[in-house]
């Protein structure tokens, strides 16, 4: 077995281009359904998720109802949301 002996900087060009190129396509890809998943649900609100949750959890809901922790779980999730949008 023979194996491939880089110098330092041509590793570092290397891993720099695989980094810097990695699931472009697919996160390009990711961001379109994501995104059209986020405008339905705004448009449709809750029929939206019962729909989705259908089509990728397999369950069938009639009603959707969150504990009132669930509720607090969401508002920080927003806020975490809301901060690496700011930051990044």
């Amino acid at each position: 077995m023979k194996f491939k002996i880089y110098d330092l900087n041509e590793a570092y060009n290397y891993l720099k281009d695989k980094l810097a190129n990695r699931g472009r396509t697919r996160s390009i890809e990711v961001i379109d359904k994501v995104s059209k998943i986020v405008n339905d649900v705004r448009k449709y609100g809750d029929m939206a998720v019962i729909g989705f949750t259908k089509e990728f959890d397999k369950v069938e809901l009639t009603s959707i109802r969150l504990a009132e922790n669930s509720l607090k779980l969401l508002k920080q999730l927003k806020l975490i949301l809301k901060n690496f949008t700011l930051y990044s």
